[in-house]
C-alpha cells in the first residue's frame, strides 16, 4: 500500500507543475504602432481614412467599417498604406459576420500580410496569387466532400507562384486552422501573432479572457516590407461583413535567445515548413496546437503511472 501511496503523490505533485506551467503567461513586451491601427474614429478629412485605402464596395460609417452588405456579388476591402518594417508583431482584429440567411450565408472574410495590396479578385475579394500569408474566415463550404466544420478559420502562405483552390477550401495549401462559431457574434476578436518565425492565432468571442487557441505554426518566414489589409466577398449567398477594429503591436524579442540574422529581412521568400492541416478536416479542434501535444504528453504519462501502479498493486496483492 506504500508503494500505491507514493504513485498518488507522485501523480498529483504532476499534476500541480503541469497546471502551473500552463497557466504561466509569459508576455514580451509589445508597442502600439498606430500607423497600421484601424480604430474609430476611421474617417479623417472628407472620406479619407488615414494611413488606409479602401475599395469597392466597402462602406466607412461611425461604428464600423462594412467591406460588403448583405447582397450577393459584392467585393471589398481596405488596406494599409505603410508597409510593415518590423520584424515581430501582433494583430487584434475585431470583427462582426452577419446577416439575414439563416442556413445558407457567405462567403467569408481574409486577413492578408502581403507583398501587393488593393488588388482585387476572386479569392474573399482579393486575388488568389498572392506572396505573403492570408488567414481566412469562411463561413461557407464548397468542397462538399470536406468533412471540416464550418464556419472554419485556416491559414495559408504562398510565395506567388501559386494559386489558393476556393472549390476545395484551400486545402492542399492551408496550414492549420479549427472550427470557429465566429459568425453572428457581436464580440469576434482575433489575435494573429508573428514571433520568431512561429505563427498563432487565438480567439475570443465573447469579451471575457476566455482565449482560445486556433492554430500554432513553427517555421513560418515572412519578409518585412510587407502590407496589411482586410477584404471579403459575396457570391450567391452574402452576409454583411463588418470591420470594427484593428490594433497592431511590435513585439519586443530582445529578451529571447534569437540569432539576428545580418541579412535584410525584406528579401525574404514566404515559406512554411510544415502543412498539418492538409489530412486533418475531421477535427472541430486546433491542429497540432502546443497546447495539444502538451495535453496528450500528460496523459500519455498519466496513463503511463497508472498501469504501473495497477501493477505493482497486482503483485502486492498476489504476495499478501
Amino acid at each position: 500500500m506504500a508503494m500505491l501511496y507514493y504513485l498518488i503523490v507522485s501523480i498529483l505533485f504532476y499534476v500541480q507543475v503541469y497546471t502551473k506551467l500552463e497557466s504561466e503567461n509569459t508576455e514580451l513586451p509589445t508597442f502600439f504602432r498606430k500607423e497600421h491601427s484601424l480604430i474609430r474614429p476611421y474617417q479623417g478629412r472628407g472620406m479619407q481614412v488615414a494611413n488606409w485605402d479602401y475599395t469597392g464596395a466597402t462602406l466607412i460609417t461611425n461604428e464600423f467599417v462594412r467591406l460588403t452588405p448583405d447582397r450577393q456579388g459584392r467585393k471589398g476591402s481596405i488596406w494599409n498604406t505603410i508597409p510593415v518594417t518590423y520584424k515581430n508583431w501582433e494583430v487584434h482584429i475585431q470583427v462582426h459576420i452577419h446577416g439575414s440567411g439563416r442556413t445558407l450565408f457567405g462567403d467569408g472574410l481574409a486577413f492578408w500580410y502581403t507583398k501587393d495590396r488593393s488588388k482585387e479578385g476572386g479569392l474573399f475579394g482579393s486575388k488568389d496569387h498572392f506572396s505573403g500569408v492570408g488567414v481566412f474566415l469562411d463561413t461557407f463550404q464548397n468542397n462538399v466532400y470536406s468533412n471540416q466544420e464550418f464556419p472554419y478559420v485556416s491559414a495559408s502562405v504562398f510565395n506567388g507562384s501559386s494559386k489558393y483552390d476556393s472549390h476545395l477550401d484551400g486545402r492542399e495549401s492551408m496550414l492549420a486552422g479549427c472550427h470557429c462559431k465566429f459568425r453572428g457574434k457581436e464580440f469576434a476578436l482575433f489575435s494573429l501573432s508573428y514571433i520568431a518565425d512561429q505563427l498563432a492565432l487565438s480567439y475570443n468571442l465573447d469579451g471575457s479572457d476566455n482565449w482560445k487557441m486556433c492554430f500554432y505554426i513553427h517555421g513560418v518566414s515572412l519578409p518585412t516590407s510587407y502590407y496589411f489589409g482586410v477584404s471579403s466577398a459575396t457570391g450567391d449567398l452574402a452576409d454583411n461583413h463588418d470591420v470594427i477594429s484593428i490594433k497592431t503591436y511590435e513585439v519586443d524579442v530582445s529578451q529571447l535567445a534569437i540569432e539576428v540574422s545580418s541579412t535584410s529581412t525584406d528579401d525574404i521568400i514566404p515559406s512554411a515548413q510544415e502543412n498539418k492541416a492538409k489530412a486533418q478536416f475531421d477535427s472541430s479542434e486546433p491542429l497540432f496546437s502546443s497546447r495539444a501535444y502538451k495535453v496528450f504528453t500528460f496523459l500519455a504519462f498519466f496513463l503511463l503511472i497508472i498501469a504501473i501502479g495497477a501493477v505493482m498493486s497486482y503483485i502486492w496483492y498476489q504476495r499478501a
